[in-house]
């Protein structure tokens, strides 16, 4: 971490704190079904697409995933999110970008933690 600080007249003002090397962690929720053959999705078939489409767009070289179980706390109307979910939790160096908040695939609906 890189603190810096400035003062006036021995008294602080503010202070500022950097820290590097945080990786990012996307939470990637699977779709129930395939829009193209119907069939249900499977979290190898969300783990591929990540790997073989949106890593490569986005150049995301390195990453690290598994599954996870998440509950999602907001009951928004008109946000089709489940209570309960299983998610690809996926973590990769913030030296890559971030995704965009929108994005989502044929084996997935929606991406959370992108900002």
């Amino acid at each position: 971490a890189v603190v810096s600080t400035q003062s006036t007249g021995g008294r602080y003002t503010s202070a500022c704190v950097t820290v590097r090397n945080i990786p990012r962690t996307v939470f990637i929720l699977p779709r129930d079904k395939h829009p193209d053959t119907g069939e249900d999705i499977k979290m190898l078939d969300v783990y591929q697409e990540f790997n073989d489409v949106v890593a490569p767009k986005y150049k995301i070289s390195k990453f690290q995933s598994k599954p996870s179980s998440k509950k999602f706390a907001w009951n928004v109307k008109g946000l089709d999110v489940p209570y309960e979910s299983e998610y690809l939790e996926v973590r990769y160096s913030s030296e890559f970008g971030p995704l965009p908040f929108n994005i989502e695939g044929k084996t997935f609906s929606r991406v959370f933690g992108t900002t």
